[in-house]
């Protein structure tokens, strides 16, 4: 089951975070997130575990979107971000 974004971008506040970004994670592949402070990784990551809307684009699961199934989505992935108990 391959995992992508396309076109995906992200506003925070008035701040355009990213925009037109793409990528795809095929099965048993890894996707690297990389940048400096305040570029958006973590705001990435919360777009793509379905915890917030992007500002535009979209994110597919196995070439479905992610928004049509979210149960399943959730049921495939976890999401630990910086404020949470661990």
């Amino acid at each position: 089951m391959s995992f992508a974004g396309h076109s995906v971008a992200c506003v925070r506040g008035e701040r355009l975070v990213f925009e037109n970004l793409d990528f795809s994670v095929a099965p048993g592949g890894a996707l690297v997130v990389m940048g400096p402070n305040g570029s958006g990784k973590t705001s990435l990551l919360r777009l793509a575990a379905g915890r917030a809307a992007p500002a535009a684009g979209g994110f597919t699961w196995d070439g479905e979107p992610i928004s049509v199934t979210p149960e399943a989505l959730n049921a495939r992935t976890a999401f630990v971000g910086l404020l949470d108990a661990v």
